[in-house]
């Protein structure tokens, strides 16, 4: 497609882009990977200052350049070409490449067909699956920046989807949720107008296990011979991830779409309590018996995992984490309860424990919430200091395994109910 004052903008969240300059400078680093720069770049004390081809500005450790390889490729790539060499087809040159060369990325090709996992550095693996006779590639840029992933069809019609897996550095519970995702994917698509047959921009819902995302699709009003008629966008949530990706076809979406939306619609983010050591960062938990058959998952975003035990007879398992962020604290318990089988039942048999615990409790209040019985209730001070701290109790149940979440959060206030919304909406069970 010839999207030439657009593509930028594909760059940016896909790391994608039509045509390279015709005089781009170069970074050479001392692994041997190469990253394209918009302008020269400069050396700055230690540090080697650089934008981007998407307009992001960044910095490397000047320790991590060879400036005289660097020297060396930003000449050649503005030397005129040899006549010897022949120009690139029609075809060629319509084809969309990556900003970062291919010695600059680290790549894999997992086999095509069913779920295939994806590493995301720092933030556990990306499980997809991929449909059958697609080839997928992982595009890993230096420095553990988010990864694209690259899939296309070897049969039938053309077809070449990237999906880039973004965070928030901070941590933000509201990165990917459905109104962000909605202005993010109708920012994109109204850039994209000016160049497009359409002349409004329909945005279509796509549900994935984590939440809802949204995407569209346009018409290029003039492609090149060669190049992709249709350009679809759009964005998904998966655990604390939000995957953003770019469709390029031939055919007009929705005819020949659907193993796109498929795959993506089957995002999930896992880090699994093998995973996740002590001390880690975590994102989508998981959490189960062995032989059950089934775990628990919720997404924690921003917490910390500090303890994870299991009972020595196999029949329990428990972990805590923490999020500095918002002082939130949080424990999972599992544990077979023969006898029980329902979430009412195991919230009345724990409640009766957590009674005689010498704490003084307040605001007590059961509900129900889906397939969760909740108990709240606040602990207005301790041993004599004044600490408003609430807790929620979350209990699930299936056969004669029980499931108790605890949250909970000093210096309380009403606005912070927020905060155990957004763990407690995303708990589920899931069959292994």
């Amino acid at each position: 497609m010839k999207r030439k004052a657009v593509w930028w903008l594909i760059t940016l969240v896909c790391g994608v882009s039509s045509h390279a300059p015709a005089a781009a400078d170069w970074l050479v680093t001392r692994e041997g990977g190469r990253i394209e720069t918009r302008g020269a770049w400069k050396v700055k004390n230690q540090l080697v200052v650089f934008t981007l081809p998407n307009g992001t500005l960044s910095s490397l450790r000047l320790s991590e350049i060879d400036l005289a390889a660097s020297e060396k490729a930003t000449a050649k790539a503005k030397a005129p070409p040899a006549p010897s060499v022949p120009a690139p087809s029609a075809t060629e040159t319509g084809k969309p490449r990556t900003v970062l060369t291919n010695d600059s990325v680290r790549q894999s090709k997992p086999p095509s067909g069913g779920p295939t996992t994806f590493s995301v550095p720092g933030h556990g693996s990306l499980k997809l699956a991929v449909p059958e006779g697609w080839t997928a590639e992982t595009q890993q840029p230096p420095r553990d920046l988010p990864p694209t992933f690259v899939f296309k069809s070897t049969a039938g019609p053309r077809l070449d989807l990237r999906v880039t897996a973004l965070w928030s550095p901070g941590g933000d519970p509201g990165f990917n949720a459905p109104d962000a995702i909605r202005k993010r994917t109708t920012d994109l698509g109204n850039r994209l107008l000016p160049t497009s047959v359409e002349k409004s921009l329909t945005l279509k819902e796509l549900k994935a296990p984590s939440g809802l995302g949204s995407w569209f699709s346009l018409t290029d009003r003039a492609p090149k011979p060669g190049e992709f008629k249709y350009i679809s966008q759009g964005a998904v949530p998966a655990g604390d991830l939000l995957l953003v990706f770019t469709a390029l076809t031939e055919t007009a979406p929705p005819d020949g779409f659907g193993e796109v939306l498929a795959l993506l619609a089957s995002a999930e983010q896992v880090q699994s309590q093998g995973q996740a050591a002590a001390g880690t960062t975590t994102s989508l938990y998981e959490i189960g018996l062995p032989g059950a058959g089934w775990a628990v998952t919720l997404n924690l975003p921003g917490f910390k995992v500090l303890d994870e035990r299991e009972r020595p007879d196999g029949q329990g398992k428990m972990m805590q984490a923490s999020n500095a962020g918002t002082s939130m604290n949080i424990s999972v318990f599992v544990e077979r309860e023969p006898g029980l089988g329902s979430a009412k039942k195991c919230r009345d048999f724990y409640w009766a424990k957590d009674l005689q615990a010498p704490v003084p409790k307040s605001e007590i209040a059961f509900s129900e919430y889906g397939p969760l019985a909740i108990v709240t209730w606040m602990v207005p001070e301790f041993r004599g200091a004044r600490i408003l701290q609430r807790n929620l109790k979350a209990f699930l149940a299936l056969r004669d395994i029980c499931v108790d979440v605890h949250l909970s959060k000093v210096r309380y206030q009403p606005s912070d109910q927020t905060l155990f919304d957004a763990v407690i909406r995303t708990i589920r069970m899931k069959e292994l």
